[in-house]
Formats: structure tokens, sequence, C-alpha cells
């Protein structure tokens, strides 16, 4: 004999058997909507998109892509690149450094990207000294890698307390590469910030005849010319000055002699020539004895 309450009973599992069905068929849409936005969110579009917008400078709404991208794809080596490239150029160089560790961390034998590395970590203060020491590990497993010791020099000639261990370095260059326009132009900027013009000079001519073509060395040329030309005429104004020094101090000395013998005389007149032999030298020969006429 069936109760009463078993075809409640009944109706409550049939009830909760079509719920559970409903739930079911719910989530499984729900997973392949999900599947189907995954599918056709295009990575390479994207990524393009990104870079476009990094080279116009808008570099918050690139950021927005990258991180998207990475949302669907975390290991994706170029998006990483991206955001380095995006806090690099917004002044972030920690943030960038962090980024740069990621994708050095995904291919650590890359040594190009190695090189990139130093160059964003370095910008950081707190982390200056972990990119030259990484670059000096380089050139210690392999001293013929003109590219890492190139940038090392680089880097060491942005502070002048590094500046002889950045000529070195440029030296070490050219001694392997003697026709190195890259290491003879930054051997050529330490000779301007040192005061040696001859030699910034000379450095330039010589990568102007490996490279005729380049318009930059042409102009630092030109630029030195002028320098050159304003320090003559600088020491010139100073010349007159000096010169009427000279033969005031000879008259002196000479009023001051109780006798004037013609030995006297002659020792006054070669002094004379001496120091504005002297002085006219200083004006003369060092600004101006590279300049071509």
């Amino acid at each position: 004999m069936t109760s009463p309450a078993q075809p409640t009973i009944a109706r409550l599992a049939f009830t909760r058997l079509v719920i559970g069905a409903c739930c079911l068929l719910l989530l499984s849409v729900c997973s392949v909507e999900a599947q189907e936005g995954l599918a056709h969110f295009d990575v390479s579009a994207a990524l393009g998109e990104g870079y476009r917008l990094l080279n116009e400078g808008r570099f918050d709404r690139a950021e927005a892509v990258f991180e998207e991208v990475i949302a669907h794809d975390p290991k994706n080596r170029n998006d990483i690149e991206g955001l380095v490239w995006v806090a690099f150029s917004s002044g972030r160089y920690a943030e960038a450094g962090r980024a740069a560790d990621q994708v050095r961390i995904l291919d650590p034998q890359d040594i190009g990207w190695t090189r990139r590395w130093i160059e964003v970590v370095w910008h950081d203060p707190d982390r200056r000294g972990d990119a030259l020491a990484e670059a000096r590990s380089l050139l210690i497993k392999d001293e013929g890698d003109i590219e890492t010791r190139l940038l090392l020099a680089e880097l060491l000639s942005r502070e002048s307390q590094m500046w002889a261990e950045a000529v070195r370095e440029y030296d070490n260059v050219l001694e392997r590469s003697p026709q190195n326009v890259q290491a003879l132009i930054g051997r050529a900027r330490l000779a301007v910030w040192t005061g040696d013009l001859d030699k910034a000079y000379r450095f330039l001519q010589m990568a102007f005849a490996v490279d005729p073509t380049d318009t930059i060395i042409t102009q630092q040329i030109e630029s030195i010319k002028r320098a050159a030309k304003e320090l003559s005429h600088s020491r010139m104004q100073l010349f007159v000055p000096l010169a009427l020094i000279i033969i005031f101090l000879s008259i002196g000395i000479g009023y001051s002699t109780p006798e004037l013998t013609r030995k006297v005389y002659l020792l006054l007149f070669l002094q004379v020539a001496v120091l504005m032999s002297l002085a006219a030298l200083w004006v003369y020969v060092s600004p101006t004895a590279f300049v071509p006429n």
C-alpha cells in the first residue's frame, strides 16, 4: 500500500534532478562561451596594437593592451618585453628592470637580451652595480665580445668618475677593431669632455674616414672646429693684456737695475722675447693646430 507522502517525495526528487541538470547545462554553456572568447582573442593583433601605441608614445594605452595579453598568455615573451619598454620609456626604471628579469628567466641563454637587460637595469640607481657586474662577467667569459665591451664603455662614460675605465674599454675595442666607428666616436666624446679637442678631432677624423656618409660625425667635427676657434679667440683677447704686463714688468726690472749695461739690456730683451713666444704659442698652437684652413 502506497503512503500519501511517497508521491510528494518523488516529485521533490524529480524537481531536484531537473534543477541539477539545468545547472550543469548552464555551466557547460558558460564554459563553451569562455573558450570561444579565448579563441576569438587575437594575441598577435593585440601585440601589434600594443607596440603601435608604444611607438606613438601612448604608454598608458599600450600598457593596458599588454596587460590584457598577459591575462591570456602569461608567458608571452614579446608581451613582457613590451611591458619592459613601456615602463622604461615612462621613466619607471625599477619596474622596467623587474619586467626585464622575467624575460631573462624565460630565456637565460639569449645574450642579445642580456645586453638589453644590462642597459635597462643600469638606469635603476639601486641596481647599477648589478648591470656593470654582469657586463664584466660576460667579458670574462669572452674577451672578444666587442658588443658587450662597447656597451660597458658607454655606460661607464656616463659617470665622470669612471671615465678612465671607459677610455680603457674603448681603447681595448680599437685594438681589436681599429675602424670601429662607435668606439671612435665614444673615444672622441670622452676627449671632448676632458678638454682635449685635438685628440677628439683626430678620433672623429678617423671615424669619418671609415664612414664619410655619417652626418652626425660631420656635425661633431664642425662643432669641434667652432669650439677651437672660439677658444683661440678667447685666448687672443687675453694675449694683449698679458703681453703688456710682460713688457711693463721688464721695464720695471730695468729701472730697478742701477747700471743698464749691454748685458742687462740683452737679458731683458731675451726675457721679453721668450715670454712673448710662450704666450703666442699658448694662443695659437694648442686650439688651432688641428683645424684645417
